[in-house]
């Protein structure tokens, strides 16, 4: 089980904590790799919290410099921004579930 927690910044010039095991960093560590030589493309890591929870960690370049001038800084926005990228692949995700359920 590849367990990582993010603590993010909740103001300017604070720091961000991860604390993770060794398999969530190389898990995390190839994701970053392959996204950093793959522009404007996104990876997912299945990772889990320290009680077992899985969640996805989605590590995205795909960002236009339009959207990089309207997205808040972490510490002043607790939601998730609004990034094309991201979009589409809820989108589709959202369309190939709603058709596997109807089969």
């Amino acid at each position: 089980m590849a367990r990582l927690h993010i603590y993010s910044h909740n103001e300017p010039q604070t720091d961000l904590h991860i604390v993770a095991d060794p398999a969530a960093l190389r898990a995390l560590a190839a994701a970053l790799t392959s996204v950093a030589h793959n522009p404007y493309s996104f990876e997912r890591v299945k990772l889990h919290t320290s009680d077992g929870h899985e969640y996805t960690a989605m590590i995205v370049s795909g960002v236009s410099e339009e959207e990089w001038q309207t997205i808040p800084p972490a510490y002043a926005n607790s939601t998730v921004p609004v990034i094309s990228t991201l979009e589409d692949y809820h989108s589709i995700k959202k369309e190939l579930n709603a058709a596997n359920s109807t089969v």
